[in-house]
């Protein structure tokens, strides 16, 4: 909500409200490119932050808004902005992944694929495991379509595009078919004949795919 950034804002000093203001603003985007109403059924608190996120989003000048909402990441059970985290760069298949570290009190940035000399670090936005269609709607909310490696043209079966395509598929219909007995529940997963195979393969496919984040961790 706009009150409770406004808030945090005015703690700040000087110098870290020039630096806020320095990130990038996801405002000027085309108001049609959204929906033009929210739905009756909505309650008024969520109305009233659509609302306030939309406003930010078709301005014409950077907000508080604008800014937080392409800039910030998860912290505990919320967000905040963390100036130079923010600063890297998207790719669908990036070369790094990021964490909130609360032990040492700060937003925490881990290479995971190797990176070659004057090659750009980059996160990802969005879920790695999403479809193409998925992440295209996900990035939309920063004003900017990706052109990485994954979303290029994946009508040639040998690019890389078709065959994350087909990668990122088999690990939804793989997550959804394991999730329920992981963890807590792993005990009956453990009986199911095909269960440790399941896992087996979709730790395969995250590697394939570069993604050594939490969720290779957590199969």
């Amino acid at each position: 909500m706009l009150c409770d950034i406004e808030k945090a804002f005015a703690e700040l000093t000087p110098d870290q409200k020039k630096l806020y203001f320095s990130l990038h603003s996801g405002h000027g985007q085309d108001p049609k490119q959204w929906p033009s109403h929210i739905h009756e059924s909505v309650e008024a608190r969520e109305r009233q932050r659509i609302e306030e996120q939309h406003g930010a989003r078709i301005g014409n000048e950077p907000t508080l808004i604008s800014i937080f909402q392409i800039n910030c990441m998860e912290m505990n059970q919320g967000a905040a902005v963390f100036p130079y985290a923010a600063r890297f760069n998207h790719s669908c298949n990036p070369n790094a992944c990021f964490s909130w570290n609360a032990n040492i009190g700060k937003e925490t940035i881990h290479i995971m694929n190797d990176v070659a000399i004057n090659d750009e670090i980059t996160l990802s936005y969005c879920d790695m495991i999403h479809d193409k269609v998925l992440r295209l709607y996900e990035l939309k909310h920063y004003g900017f379509v990706c052109d990485c490696p994954a979303c290029g043209k994946d009508e040639d079966e040998s690019s890389f595009a078709y065959q994350s395509a087909e990668r990122r598929y088999r690990l939804q219909e793989l997550e959804r078919a394991t999730r329920f007995f992981r963890g807590a529940n792993l005990v009956e997963g453990a009986k199911q004949d095909d269960f440790v195979q399941k896992l087996l393969e979709m730790a395969a496919l995250h590697t394939l795919e570069g993604d050594f984040t939490a969720r290779l961790a957590a199969v």
